[in-house]
């Protein structure tokens, strides 16, 4: 019989001090972790690392209830799968709506560009992403908007100190140069 399981791992700490939060899979004597698209900070962990978050916890029970009735409901079939591929068949039976894109379960980075994806096909723009978006955002609000840097770095939520990585973000905006280089080509052809 298949087992379930909240599980946040130590060794899987991200540059952001997040812990990616999976579902551990336990089938046949052998384990398998399903991604939930929900990160951890420290102060959703308990000391032996146990999630203590209530929001995550009531979320991620209920799919585990969800796993849980798919696998009754299969019956003795489930030892057909090994444990990768009844994770496999989990995730893929438990995208919801007519997209199939499940945005509490999938995480939303990954469900948005699955439906950017679907909406690239229409209008005809090949693996379109979210990655993107954030790019162009990031380009409009500082070079069209005048945002500061600083704040396009934190609506990004990025981390670094240096804002290196929101530069790489950002077009450099000649305007203000050519600007400059325009009044002093003035102010020394008029002398």
């Amino acid at each position: 019989m298949a087992t379930f399981r909240i599980t946040v791992r130590k060794h899987q700490k991200r540059r952001d001090g997040k812990f990616p939060i999976s579902i551990r899979l336990t089938h046949k004597s052998k384990i398998a972790y399903m991604p939930t698209g929900y990160y951890a900070q420290q102060s959703d962990l308990t000391r032996t690392f146990e999630l203590k978050n209530p929001i995550y916890c009531k979320s991620l029970n209920g799919q585990i209830e969800e796993y849980e009735k798919i696998v009754l409901g299969l019956g003795r079939n489930a030892d057909r799968y090994d444990v990768h591929g009844l994770a496999e068949y989990l995730q893929k039976s438990t995208s919801v709506g007519d997209s199939g894109i499940d945005f509490v379960n999938a995480g939303l980075n990954k469900a948005l560009n699955k439906g950017l994806k679907i909406i690239g096909k229409e209008v005809g723009i090949e693996n379109l992403q979210f990655y993107a978006a954030r790019h162009s955002w990031a380009g409009i609000a500082r070079n069209e908007c005048g945002i500061p840097k600083s704040e396009v770095h934190e609506y990004l939520n990025h981390v670094d100190p240096d804002l290196k990585i929101t530069d790489l973000y950002l077009q450099k905006d000649w305007l203000p140069l050519a600007e400059a280089n325009r009044k002093v080509i003035d102010k020394v052809l008029n002398a």
